[in-house]
């Protein structure tokens, strides 16, 4: 409340800080500037404004100048762009804590707080430019967590630089992205690998172990309690986020996908309308044929409850039933025959970043290839268009076509 209400003095021109700047500096004039606020004598300035020079070419700071470009073999050398909430949660303390990982660079747009997390998790320097680790032939790799509509043009530049690229989901937010993508990839050969970490989860890898001998086709339904967002989310936006049908949907095609192991073939959506200023719905259903024969529905709904698991995956095919409970646990049925899965929580996210790593440092292919993440990605974008269109839309949903 008291910045607020000093804020509103401002506006209002009650508050005068005119007066309190001793000087205006450019950005290279800092270092001299804060000796002088540091030594005591009657020409100390009170207040000082530093101008940033939208032309400066790097925003660099060296944190351990004597790693930056010392090749390690057995290592995998990365730079990430992006420093949110999520990376900073969940990537950022995995990536630091596997030994076969050099952090060669981190980028982001806030100068003070890109150190500040530089440090924290050992990185060698931080910068403000995404260009400064194109052009650093110490970086093997780079790992893309920024906002959604920079993960497709800072993976085709990666790509375009040699270097292999791990882009959180979605891996673009149109068509016209994710051809240009695929087009990226296939011309540059390096290793790449979308954040789809669901099919990395253990209790979805023992899920399709249960069906891998299955004959027939599988019927699956994942129904997910989202949650609500704001509709001023930046997730929501049309140009940042892209809405939930492109932000999130993409997860549960992936994961079905992986488990009837096989590409989707049509797709059909309905939804309920979209509250004010949202790119997409909060609440829609999904029905997807696969060309095995497999069917599957996605219920996406936007409410949730603490007491309510987020995802369930159920499955029939053949005399098999199984079960997956939000990740803690999973039980099959085989005709008599109970089997069980139990663990804690866990989507996968430890597990993709450890595989992206070893294909690097083994220098042997992903596990799954990046043209299924592009596959499921465009398979995503016509549930979105199903929605818009109203009508099914059949594929088959490859990129390059």
């Amino acid at each position: 409340r008291n910045l607020g209400a000093f804020l509103d003095l401002l506006q209002r021109g009650t508050v005068v800080v005119g007066p309190l700047v001793s000087r205006r500096i450019e950005l290279h004039e800092a270092p001299d500037i804060y000796r002088e606020l540091t030594e005591p004598g009657p020409d100390r300035p009170l207040g000082v404004v530093i101008r940033y020079d939208d032309d400066e070419p790097s925003r660099r700071v060296v944190l351990a100048s004597e790693r930056i470009g010392r090749t390690r073999s057995g290592k995998a050398r990365l730079a990430v762009i992006g420093a949110g909430q999520f990376a900073k949660s969940r990537l950022l303390p995995t990536l630091a804590g596997m030994k076969h990982v050099d952090l060669v660079a981190l980028v982001t747009g806030s100068g003070a707080g890109g150190k500040r997390t530089a440090q924290r998790f050992g990185f060698a320097y931080a910068t403000g430019e995404a260009e400064d680790v194109f052009d650093d032939d110490s970086v093997d790799a780079v790992l893309i967590a920024t906002r959604h509509d920079l993960h497709a043009p800072l993976a085709i530049r990666a790509l375009e630089a040699g270097k292999g690229v791990f882009v959180e989901k979605p891996p673009a937010m149109h068509s016209r992205e994710l051809n240009r993508l695929w087009s990226a990839y296939r011309e540059a050969g390096s290793t790449a690998m979308v954040g789809f970490n669901r099919r990395y989860a253990p209790a979805a890898i023992w899920l399709r172990e249960q069906l891998r001998e299955r004959t027939d086709p599988l019927a699956a339904s994942y129904r997910v309690w989202a949650g609500s967002i704001p509709a001023d989310h930046w997730t929501q936006d049309p140009e940042q986020g892209g809405g939930r049908i492109v932000g999130e949907a993409c997860h549960f095609v992936d994961l079905l996908r992986f488990l009837c192991d096989s590409p989707v073939a049509a797709v059909q959506a309905i939804a309920l309308p979209p509250g004010p200023e949202a790119a997409s719905p909060d609440t829609f259903l999904v029905s997807l044929r696969f060309e095995d024969g497999s069917v599957a529905s996605i219920q996406y709904l936007g409410a949730s409850h603490r007491e309510v698991p987020k995802e369930r995956v159920e499955v029939t095919t053949g005399n098999l039933i199984a079960v997956l409970d939000d990740f803690r646990s999973a039980t099959a049925w085989i005709g008599d025959t109970r089997r069980r899965w139990r663990g804690k929580r866990d989507k996968g996210h430890d597990a993709e970043l450890r595989e992206f790593v070893d294909s690097l440092v083994e220098r042997r292919p992903l596990a799954h290839d990046f043209e299924e993440s592009l596959e499921c990605m465009a398979a995503t974008l016509a549930v979105q268009r199903a929605i818009r269109e109203g009508k099914e839309q059949i594929g088959p949903f490859r990129c390059g076509g």
